[in-house]
């Protein structure tokens, strides 16, 4: 039985350099490593900002005492 093909850091720079000259633009992806795999996939879409309004009526301070319970 053979050992998994490793990968260097050189692979993987290469791979995100290619990737930005292929006109991804840098923080639009994300590197998946699967076994001895990489591979590039679409990063998903960033939240929303939380606008200052909310915060002023304790729902930002609510929605993080919810959070800190749910783990």
């Amino acid at each position: 039985m053979t050992t998994p093909a490793r990968f260097r850091q050189a692979d993987v720079a290469r791979l995100v350099r290619g990737a930005v000259e292929g006109g991804w633009p840098v923080g639009s992806f994300q590197v998946v490593v699967d076994g001895s795999r990489l591979s590039l996939l679409p990063a998903p879409p960033a939240p929303p900002p939380v606008a200052a309004s909310e915060d002023s009526e304790g729902a930002w301070t609510a929605r993080m005492a919810a959070w800190r319970k749910s783990g």
